[in-house]
């Protein structure tokens, strides 16, 4: 549900973050992948430090383009 999704934007992000996590692995058995990624002890963290990375990497992106213009 659409309105779910925008509620929880965290979930769209956990989303991305394990599709490119297994498009850069690559592992022969994915759901065993997906199995391990999602029960990981400490998937809350990683989540939370990989989101604080990319609000920080977008913020330089805006910083740089406003330096530009």
């Amino acid at each position: 549900d659409e309105r779910y999704l925008q509620k929880h934007p965290e979930l769209e992000f956990m989303l991305k973050v394990f599709s490119e996590f297994v498009l850069a692995k690559k592992p022969s058995d994915p759901v065993e992948t997906a199995v391990d990624f999602f029960t990981q002890e400490n998937l809350k963290g990683v989540i939370f430090f990989l989101h604080q990375v990319e609000k920080q990497r977008q913020q330089r992106i805006a910083q740089e383009k406003n330096k530009i213009k």
